[in-house]
């Protein structure tokens, strides 16, 4: 975080929000004033930050989570400068996962902690041991983000937790899966964004199976129908940001509560002179859902040996200000913004556009893209992202890789 305030100036003018009823988000009108002694520090409510940052560097080191929500009151809330308020611990997990799946070496650097009786201040430092590229993705840290955090403590049990610290880039994986294609086939590929009203449901049956994303609000999933074993007749709930995959031959009902959004993903072999398809997703019946963005077609691939595809699908968040490098698109990439504006340049004259309306349109050199419209960069095209404006970026990527013969 950049600030006119030092550091150890900073974490005693944080101390004195606890106080004085200062907002946190504040911090940069304290600029400029005069730093007082530091407060004595509560012993016990120190141990107990030291305590939950270490069970953060365990798990971001590959260990479980529980040791942080072990330190977590059953009525914990984050709060954070940008973004939603009042998010429960398990959020902090997601998030914490991000960053572990993203920067798989990334460790927390703790500074200076100050407090009094039932809060602590800390400052700290995200720092990357290694960075590179996630399914194909280059991501930087660049030298570490820090950042501020606001502890309320009560019983031992971590009750509040407010920071400044705004994420940097960040890559959550939702699927990782291999497809074979035979000699002479195709891959077939479909992305799709699906709007659902109160009292939306969507039922779809695929021979192949699919994957289904809660992007927004909630839903029960069900499977209506299915191979035995398969969990025929389970309900599950599903919150914002997860997913879970429908098996092959299943009918799967999904129903919102309330206004909802989901991203729906599908990819099949192609067989024959013709394109045959093995099968596709069929809806049975739907009420209340529009489906906005439909991304995919047929890949051929003419080898005449079987060929082995990684699909990657998942979800990426960027800070303003954020530029990913240039690169060549090997086999294909579909994305589709769910939150800000990106601007797109590509070389290669392949990126298909296709937008809210349903209308497809090529970008020739660049253009700027925004929420609710999906983007398809094909073979061979160079392509280069950048966020537009001063708002964060949200985008769902599918990015599928040549693996080499079966």
């Amino acid at each position: 975080m950049n600030s006119a305030v030092p550091r150890t100036a900073a974490i005693v003018l944080l101390c004195l929000t606890l106080a004085t009823g200062i907002v946190l988000g504040r911090l940069s009108s304290f600029s400029g004033r005069a730093a007082p002694s530091l407060m004595t520090d509560s012993r016990d409510d120190v141990e107990v930050a030291r305590t939950f940052y270490d069970g953060i560097n365990e798990y971001l080191a590959g260990g479980d989570a529980g040791r942080i929500m072990r330190m977590l009151s059953p009525d914990y809330r984050e709060h954070r400068s940008r973004g939603p308020v009042g998010l429960p611990g398990e959020d902090l997990v997601l998030h914490l996962t991000s960053l572990r799946e993203t920067y798989p070496e990334i460790r927390l650097d703790v500074g200076q902690l100050a407090a009094q009786p039932g809060s602590v201040v800390a400052d700290y430092t995200f720092v990357p041991v290694a960075s590179g590229p996630t399914a194909g993705l280059h991501l930087e840290l660049g030298r570490g983000s820090s950042g501020y955090d606001m502890l309320r403590i009560e019983n031992r049990l971590i009750v509040e937790r407010w920071s400044t610290w705004e994420s940097p880039q960040l890559y959550r994986s939702v699927v990782s899966s291999e497809i074979l294609v035979p000699r002479g086939g195709s891959l077939d590929v479909r992305m799709e964004r699906l709007l659902f009203g109160p009292g939306g449901h969507h039922e779809v049956q695929d021979a192949n199976g699919f994957v289904f994303i809660a992007e927004a609000g909630r839903f029960t999933y069900e499977f209506v129908s299915g191979v035995p074993g398969e969990g025929a007749g389970e309900r599950i709930q599903l919150e914002a940001g997860e997913s879970i995959v429908a098996p092959a031959g299943a009918t799967s009902r999904i129903a919102s509560e309330g206004s909802a959004s989901a991203i729906l993903l599908s990819f099949a072999s192609v067989q024959g002179p013709l394109g045959s398809v093995w099968g596709t997703a069929t809806v049975i019946r739907s009420a209340q859902v529009s489906r906005t963005v439909i991304l995919g077609g047929v890949l051929p691939h003419p080898s005449s040996d079987d060929h082995r595809f990684a699909i990657h699908v998942g979800r990426v968040d960027l800070p303003p200000g954020t530029i990913l490098p240039r690169r060549v698109i090997e086999t294909t990439e579909m994305l589709l913004v769910t939150q800000g504006a990106v601007d797109v340049r590509v070389d290669g004259n392949r990126a298909v556009l296709r937008q809210r309306d349903g209308v497809f349109a090529t970008i020739a050199d660049q253009q700027v893209i925004d929420d609710g419209t999906g983007l398809q960069v094909r073979a061979g095209t160079i392509v280069e992202y950048q966020v537009a404006g001063h708002d964060p970026v949200t985008l769902w990527r599918l990015a599928i890789e040549p693996i080499g013969g079966a």
